[in-house]
């Protein structure tokens, strides 16, 4: 792969994961400080998001990004843009099934805990 190509598809790597987690910054932050409020904890969850879209979309780029020389430039940046879209989504969909699983936990909780005694009924009290 010529270092042009190179640079430019590990440009395309680092600037995709980074518009998607700024897109979702301010609502991910809100729901990581309502499951885990404990003081700093949304910022080192954030940064292990970040890293995570990051090296996620870089290693899918080095490792199946196209070393074939007499590509051109634009089924080398489609395959780029396949790449770079396949780490983001494989990322945010882990991150989102995981936030999701402790929500439902967290919902099933706030279910019992607020849920009305039973009264008995007639016959079963005497």
């Amino acid at each position: 792969m010529s270092p042009g190509y190179l640079l430019s598809s590990l440009i395309i790597a680092v600037i995709g994961p980074l518009l998607v987690l700024r897109y979702m910054r301010n609502i991910l932050r809100q729901v990581i400080d309502l499951l885990c409020p404990a003081p700093g904890s949304s910022e080192f969850w954030w940064r292990a998001m970040v890293v995570l879209a990051l090296t996620g979309s870089v290693l899918l780029t080095l490792a199946f990004g196209s070393h074939n020389e007499t590509l051109g430039f634009v089924d080398f940046l489609r395959q780029a843009l396949l790449l770079t879209t396949l780490a983001v989504f494989v990322s945010v969909a882990f991150i989102v099934s995981r936030i999701w699983s402790q929500i439902a936990k967290w919902l099933h909780q706030k279910s019992f805990e607020k849920q009305p005694p039973q009264p008995w009924k007639e016959s079963e009290q005497t």
